[in-house]
């Protein structure tokens, strides 16, 4: 893969959503927040971390400049070879049938998923990618011959490499050149490159039995929508990136769409819903 940097922005916390927010809005993607629900060492800070391409250093810092608030601190560091080495060698569970890069063995009763998690795409540590890929193992009971997931947000391709390694083909897309790399070298390194086609956005009319996004909330709730339009009458949409305390009005949002709730999926915090999509007579009658 590319050399990598990884931009690092510390702000206090109740920032945060805001600066996020302008980030999406400047293009700028694949955030990963670090703050006291993931280490309680961030207190009333947080840290947002992105990842780009080291090329491209200059045109990142202009970017950036009138984004942040003056009470914050900006470091950029290397992704080094030596680091990215040594997080693969990292062996993680996932799930109850999955486990992540375990070289050694350490879990012989799961299938394991080789990923170079240095990307900063996705390493399967965090609870939200922990809750889909439960809601996609239970859901698993559905996959059969044609059925089709799409993987919205893919980053680093956990989910679409979970999902295809139970038989099914999945669409993998991301907005972000280099997660959208991520996930194709992942597919390739796991033999399922072609189960998994990795692109931008689906076509158009695209839909699936089963569309995943694991995103930051502010972009669920744009992209509810969007994540209707794709999935199939009577499909399934499992969604998660969030707190359960910040669910409900999510929840109310995406059943104005015509989604009818099925079931959630609780991690300390944090959580991961299934939505059903009902069929346009259905919604007429109800």
């Amino acid at each position: 893969m590319a050399s990598l940097i990884q931009v690092s922005i510390t702000v206090d916390s109740d920032q945060a959503d805001a600066v996020v927010g302008r980030l999406f809005d400047a293009g700028i993607q694949g955030v990963e927040l670090v703050d006291s629900d993931t280490d309680l060492k961030m207190g009333l800070r947080t840290e947002i971390r992105v990842y780009h391409p080291a090329d491209s250093i200059d045109e990142l810092m202009e970017t950036y400049a009138p984004l942040l608030p003056d009470d914050h601190v900006l470091t950029v560091n290397q992704v080094s070879g030596s680091w990215r080495h040594s997080l693969d060698l990292d062996a993680v569970e996932l799930g109850e049938q999955f486990s992540i890069n375990d070289h050694a063995s350490q879990y012989p009763d799961r299938k394991t998923l080789f990923i170079d998690v240095g990307s900063g795409f996705g390493d399967g540590l965090h609870q939200t990618t922990q809750l889909c890929v439960t809601a996609i193992e239970a859901l698993s009971v559905q996959f059969k011959s044609g059925f089709t997931v799409l993987d919205v947000g893919t980053g680093s391709g956990v989910l679409a490499l979970v999902a295809a390694s139970m038989g099914v083909d999945v669409m993998a897309i991301d907005i972000e050149d280099i997660a959208r790399q991520a996930c194709h070298d992942n597919a390739q390194k796991n033999r399922l490159s072609h189960r998994i086609d990795v692109s931008a956005k689906p076509p158009a009319g695209h839909r699936s039995d089963l569309v995943v996004a694991n995103l930051y909330y502010k972009t669920l709730f744009e992209m509810a929508p969007q994540l209707y339009d794709w999935t199939k009458p009577h499909g399934r949409c499992v969604i998660s990136g969030f707190t359960i305390e910040g669910a409900e009005p999510l929840i109310a949002h995406i059943e104005q769409l015509g989604f009818e709730m099925d079931s959630r999926y609780t991690q300390d915090d944090w959580c991961a819903l299934i939505f059903i999509k009902g069929t346009a007579e259905n919604q007429e009658t109800s």
